[in-house]
């Protein structure tokens, strides 16, 4: 997570891309519910990048991971459970949210290979605001 965060926060979509295992399972909740997508390594660099113009646009200068809870229920798999906070320089809040990583130990390296989130309505929220 520190390297992802890390990624994040050069807003490299490259160091981001190589935390992720292809196809990568999205699940996003709403106030509705949730939707389920699946991105492939040709998609997911436009979607991050897309994330990371939000971020730009919000003022978002660090991502806080606040709290972090992490399960290994299978020899090289873990869910990782971790509510991030969005900062501007100032130390201002964006806004928070949690996502929740299904990571696997995959040649060596730890990828992730499906995720969950509920940051889409925060982020609409806030981009509504600016």
């Amino acid at each position: 997570m520190g390297r992802y965060r890390g990624a994040f926060e050069r807003a490299d979509v490259d160091a981001l891309v190589d935390c992720f295992a292809f196809p990568v399972q999205i699940v996003t909740v709403t106030q509705d519910g949730a939707s389920i997508s699946i991105a492939d390594a040709g998609d997911w660099p436009g979607v991050l990048a897309r994330l990371l113009g939000a971020y730009r646009r919000l003022g978002v200068a660090s991502i806080v991971l606040q709290e972090m809870e992490l399960h290994e229920p299978i020899g090289a798999v873990a869910v990782v459970r971790v509510r991030w906070a969005l900062e501007r320089a100032d130390g201002g809040a964006v806004y928070d949210f949690t996502g929740t990583y299904t990571v696997a130990s995959m040649d060596g390296r730890h990828r992730i290979v499906a995720l969950a989130h509920d940051e889409l309505p925060k982020m609409r929220a806030a981009l509504a605001r600016a």
